[in-house]
């Protein structure tokens, strides 16, 4: 239901301090009933520069039982979210993330939905009664956020409120049944002749499946990128934009033990770095008085391979985080991806399913994997001038260890997805479409299932039987061409993709042939004659597409599929 505070009624413009005035919306105890929407007007007028929406809200409930996101804001039609971009943040009173009583974090936007606390009052949240639901050092209940680049400026703007309570089914968690309807202490715009916070921002690259499955990455020589230093700590120097990669392992004591330069961290007495090794392996080796870290580095072509073993050195179980972080240079920093979540006011992700980070520049990036099961599961993804994966519990049986692998990919475009690309091919997830499959609309079925053999369940997960444990996922997809050509002795090519060129490999050394490119139809689009084991074909004429690179060498053939992404 959606009620429209009704125009004709006078706005109370009150002056508050010099070079501001406010409006007021509605009057102090106002409620927005559970479920409801309603929409609130003004008209700025004046030599204004800024606009700040001031917000003083509680979700009446008998007591203090947490908060959640149940508020959906909007101006103009324009969902209002907690940020611009990572430096240009919209909440101005308080931090994007909080902490309660009870150790819990929480975030105060999501999108355009915004956080509410149940409460009685304005009062009980923000004092000791609250107990583990008190919210520390920040208001509980006010707004201050800036809307200035969503306003038209001398005429009718439209704020829209939603109450999601009803859409998630908030009520039924209570058995004293609370009303939880939005209750606003002050609900306000406030004009400034300061400057805004947040300006408007350029659009970024539109989402489309040329850009995401078929535009080839756009990859570098990982050993010409990325450097190690002699205190261990990584460099990666991309165009336009240079990250650090610090190493911090927890000590007993409050502070870390680091690979790299970390001006607030404390080292243990005793704890020492080593390197070692050359080459495409390098070894680190760091070692204090209660556990020891060996890095092993690996460069592997287009990304480095990276796995730490962590072992205790002590008679009792042992406490241990860690925390692998990619820092950037503010003037440097774009885009950060957490979980490839790119929205900026996402500060921590824990997203099991996606453990990545993208650190984007102006015109590269580089991502980090958590590739095995611990480090998936322990590791939380933040924001933090870049980002990194941290571990904020995690446990060293006596005398024991664990290993934690992780990757870095440095790439030459800004863009997640050419990371994720690579990730995807080197954790082998990627498969082909059967060419023999229907064409248009069809249905795709992912399993993941856990046999009992014992029961007489098939060891392999066949996508019609019935097992006691996994999980199904169907999905809607749309097959729009057939392949005419297979591949043929794949392995006898290598071939990297460039932002203009295929560069292809054969390994039959200082031995020429002929190189044949042909479209998904298998029409053929390129031939030359190659007189050594190696061909650059330019991708700046080809269409967006599939296409097969075809090498005859004596009459044996080579084959291997690339893909051409919108130019």
């Amino acid at each position: 239901m959606i009620t429209r505070c009704l125009p004709c009624l006078p706005l109370l413009v009150v002056l508050t301090a010099a070079g501001a005035e406010t409006v007021k919306l509605a009057e102090p105890g106002a409620v927005l009933p559970y479920g409801e929407t309603r929409e609130y007007r003004f008209t700025p007028t004046g030599a204004w520069q800024s606009v700040r929406l001031r917000l003083t809200v509680r979700m009446d409930a008998p007591s203090a039982a947490g908060s959640t996101h149940v508020m959906g804001l909007a101006l103009n039609g324009q969902g209002i979210q907690g940020a611009l971009s990572r430096t240009q943040l919209r909440l101005l009173n308080k931090p994007l993330d909080a902490k309660m009583a009870g150790g819990t974090e929480i975030v105060w936007v999501r999108g355009d939905q915004w956080r509410a606390v149940y409460s009685p009052d304005f009062e009980l949240v923000a004092s000791p009664k609250a107990g583990s639901s008190r919210i520390l050092d920040v208001s509980p209940y006010e707004l201050v956020i800036d809307i200035s680049d969503l306003v038209r400026k001398g005429q009718e703007n439209v704020l829209t409120i939603r109450h999601l309570g009803a859409g998630i089914g908030l009520r039924k968690y209570f058995q004293d049944n609370p009303t939880l309807d939005l209750v606003f202490a002050e609900m306000a715009v406030e004009l400034s002749d300061q400057p805004p916070a947040a300006a408007a921002v350029a659009a970024g690259e539109s989402l489309s499946a040329d850009r995401v499955m078929w535009q080839p990455p756009a990859v570098c020589d990982a050993a010409q990128v990325v450097t190690l230093a002699a205190d261990g700590g990584l460099t990666v120097k991309l165009p336009g934009q240079t990250l650090e990669l610090v190493s911090r392992f927890s000590w007993q004591g409050g502070s870390h033990n680091t690979f790299g330069a970390d001006p607030a961290c404390r080292a243990q007495d005793g704890w020492q770095v080593a390197v070692s090794g050359g080459g495409a392996e390098r070894t680190v080796t760091g070692s204090g008085p209660d556990y020891r870290v060996t890095r092993v580095i690996r460069w592997v072509g287009d990304h480095v391979e990276v796995s730490d073993t962590l072992e205790n050195r002590t008679d009792d179980d042992l406490g241990l985080l860690f925390d692998n972080a990619l820092r950037a240079r503010p003037d440097e920093l774009g885009e950060v991806f957490l979980g490839g979540d790119p929205d900026p006011a996402r500060t921590v992700s824990t997203l099991y399913e996606n453990p990545t980070l993208f650190v984007a520049g102006r015109t590269s990036g580089c991502g980090l994997l958590a590739r095995d099961d611990v480090y998936r599961v322990k590791g939380v993804i933040y924001y933090d001038q870049g980002g990194g994966i941290r571990s904020d519990d995690f446990c060293l049986p006596r005398l024991g260890g664990a290993t934690i692998c992780w990757s870095l990919y440095p790439v030459l475009r800004p863009d997640y997805y050419d990371f994720i690309n690579l990730a995807r091919r080197d954790l082998q997830v990627n498969f082909t479409v059967p060419g023999n499959a229907t064409l248009g609309n069809t249905v795709m079925r992912v399993r993941v299932v856990f046999p009992d053999t014992e029961a007489g369940e098939p060891e392999t997960a066949e996508p019609c039987i019935n097992y006691t444990w996994g999980e199904t996922e169907d999905y809607s997809i749309v097959i729009t061409t057939a392949t005419a050509i297979g591949e043929e002795n794949p392995g006898g090519l290598s071939l990297q993709n460039g932002p203009e060129q295929v560069l292809v490999t054969w390994h039959a050394a200082d031995q020429g042939g002929q190189v044949l490119v042909m479209d998904a139809s298998g029409r053929t689009v390129f031939a030359q004659e190659a007189g050594s084991n190696q061909l650059a074909i330019r991708t700046t004429e080809l269409a967006p597409g599939l296409y097969h690179v075809l090498v005859i060498l004596r009459g044996e053939r080579f084959s291997a599929r690339f893909a051409v992404g919108s130019h």
